[in-house]
């Protein structure tokens, strides 16, 4: 029998060193054990923390979802907690801070207080970022609670980092540094390379507002090379604006500029446009501040078309995230093999939940969009404007699109309805035939199997209302 605590043993001892193999390592225990097992779930957590320094958050929160999904199978509730923290964690980082929200007080509901150092943290710094200061102390005396209560040194130095953060964020610079130093200690002693990064441009933070950019610099140069080093893509990228704000402090524009220009470009390329985004607006600012008017003036076009692109990837992920949470629900109302009127109460909960969750969104961008043409109309190029018009006409095409989705899985379009034995192939053409008819195309054929199945049970109904959806978007994007 294999022992797949010796993976866990060999990760142990590769992290904080050699980040290539760490994540090696733990990929060989993930794919030599069986997913429901408690070593495979801590494997994974592993794993998707690294992935989530390196920015890697599509293929983390893959995992974090499957640590869920077993972790309840196994009634585990310290690997549920981890799920959703993680989950929360990353759109922490993508500054998604309702969806941070959420799934943080999924995990806050299961009232385990000793696994829950890394979720108080997470809500402190989102109630920091909202100006919520009472809720933020709150969380913050949790954090350092719980990891009194664990001892456990992650969770010591994560305590620690916050403290520096609320001390610097009521500029107590002395306390600051002397919290930040007591995580960068626990870090090195226990091979925490993220938070020994963060607490070192945190640090730097102190110095840039009493006009210390050398020493802040010398600093935020440290955690770049810290996090460059382990791979932590993202952490790096976000310490080299910090460093470029040391630069442009000591008057050295022209690197400061060439820094936030290489850290946007591969912001984009990485798909971090919300970081992409400050990056360019910190770059515009440095171009203005030397001279190069054009220049900058080239770059705010450059942000307008990000935050469009920023905004219909918002509303893309929220959708598909949406949609996925209420697939799994109705995967999971099927295993259960409920009664029928059971399953249709359900579905028309879901249903209920979709108009509002997948269209409020839309809304919301909607409206701050004719909100800044309208308030800011006067200060925006001709093409910013057409970028407006590229969100409205987006929010437009995507909401007609959730109408046909909430119409193509709504129960109430079945009611009725009855499962039966049915010809699929005849069920295409009839629907094919009508189309082809409606769009005027005559010689557009349709070519099905010879052993297409003519004998299926399936509501009939339904399945010809998506065949009727399929062949009339077919038809539709043939003739544009």
């Amino acid at each position: 029998m294999t022992n797949y605590n010796t993976y866990l043993d060999e990760a142990e001892l590769l992290k904080g060193k050699d980040s290539k193999r760490y994540e090696s390592v733990l990929r060989e225990l993930l794919s030599a054990s069986p997913p429901e097992n408690f070593i495979s779930l801590e494997g994974r957590i592993l794993l998707a923390k690294h992935l989530t320094w390196k920015g890697e958050f599509d293929e983390a929160k893959e995992h974090y979802k499957t640590i869920l999904e077993h972790a309840q199978t196994l009634r585990s509730i310290p690997h549920q907690i981890a799920g959703y923290t993680g989950l929360g964690h990353i759109e922490l980082l993508k500054e998604y801070y309702d969806q941070a929200t959420e799934y943080l007080f999924k995990a806050l509901q299961l009232e385990v207080e000793d696994y829950l150092c890394e979720t108080h943290a997470y809500l402190y710094l989102i109630y920091q970022i909202e100006g919520e200061f009472d809720k933020s102390f709150q969380q913050l005396n949790a954090c350092e609670q719980s990891a009194a209560i664990t001892g456990i040194h992650e969770q010591l130095a994560l305590a620690k980092l916050m403290r520096g953060h609320f001390w610097l964020s009521i500029d107590k610079y002395t306390d600051a540094l002397q919290s930040f130093n007591a995580c960068i200690n626990i870090s090195r002693e226990n091979s925490l390379p993220a938070y020994e990064s963060y607490a070192l441009a945190f640090s730097g933070d102190v110095f840039r507002p009493i006009d210390l950019f050398s020493e802040s610099g010398r600093l935020c140069r440290y955690a770049v090379d810290i996090s460059n080093a382990h791979g932590y893509n993202f952490l790096r990228l976000s310490f080299e604006w910090r460093l470029a704000l040391s630069y442009e402090g000591e008057g050295l524009l022209q690197e400061a500029i060439d820094l936030f220009s290489s850290s946007a470009s591969e912001a984009k390329s990485s798909n971090h446009l919300m970081l992409n985004v400050r990056v360019l607006n910190m770059l515009q600012a440095a171009y203005k501040l030397n001279g190069e008017d054009k220049k900058a003036k080239e770059i705010l076009h450059q942000i307008s078309k990000n935050q469009a692109a920023l905004v219909q990837q918002k509303a893309n992920e929220q959708v598909g995230e949406l949609l996925e949470l209420k697939e799994r629900e109705i995967r999971a109302l099927k295993a259960k093999n409920q009664s029928f009127t059971h399953q249709t109460q359900e579905f028309r909960e879901l249903k209920s939940a979709l108009v509002h969750d997948l269209r409020e969104p839309l809304r919301s961008i909607s409206g701050f969009a004719s909100l800044l043409d309208k308030n800011e109309s006067s200060d925006l190029s001709k093409e910013s404007k057409e970028y407006l018009k590229l969100i409205h006409s987006n929010v437009e095409s995507l909401d007609s699109l959730l109408k046909k989705l909430l119409d193509f899985v709504s129960v109430d379009a079945m009611s009725g309805d009855t499962l039966a034995k049915t010809d699929l192939g005849l069920l295409m053409k009839v629907a094919f035939a009508e189309k082809k008819k409606e769009y005027k195309i005559k010689n557009a054929t349709l070519n099905l199997p010879s052993d297409i199945s003519k004998d299926i049970i399936v509501s009939k109904e339904f399945l010809s209302a998506a065949f009727l959806e399929l062949f009339d978007n077919t038809f539709k994007f043939q003739s544009v």
